[in-house]
């Protein structure tokens, strides 16, 4: 009985150091990833939203949706430029081309499109493997929401 339990308690400590170790190691993988390298590739802009009721907080019921015949995509590539889409059905597609860069420990995006002769400095409000809201607070009274999901 007593060799039963010390093999059972070793096959247990084991198992928990293995297990442990996987975990752990999973975490520093997604954690190496830069959010430069997290942004690369082609987000499509799922939702919209404007902070309607003034709390500075995305609510679910200030989002909507983008018009069925639309597709608004942004392209971040890993040499730093990158291309706003818009296709519209029935229609040409429209493409800006732009250059970007992280800024303000890498909260803020700052985009530079040739035809504007400001940059456009964007907060990072969320960013995941797949999933990616842009808020634009420039403008103290109005805050408005870019929802977005990596194509894969």
């Amino acid at each position: 009985m007593k060799k039963t339990l010390v093999a059972v308690l070793a096959v247990l400590a084991c198992s928990s150091l293995i297990l442990t170790s996987c975990n752990k190691k999973d975490d520093d993988i997604a954690k190496a990833q830069t959010k430069a390298e997290m942004l690369t590739g082609t987000w499509y802009v799922t939702h919209y939203a404007d902070d309607m009721n003034g709390n500075k907080s995305l609510d679910e019921d200030e989002k909507y949706l983008i018009e069925m015949d639309v597709e608004h995509m942004i392209t971040f590539n890993p040499d730093f430029k990158g291309i706003i889409s818009e296709n519209i059905q029935g229609e040409e597609p429209n493409a800006i081309i732009f250059s970007w860069h992280l800024t303000n420990d890498d909260k803020d995006i700052v985009i530079n499109r040739p035809d504007f002769k400001e940059e456009v400095i964007t907060h990072i409000e969320s960013l995941t493997a797949s999933d990616f809201v842009l808020l634009d607070d420039e403008d103290a009274s109005e805050r408005f929401w870019i929802i977005m999901k990596k194509k894969q």
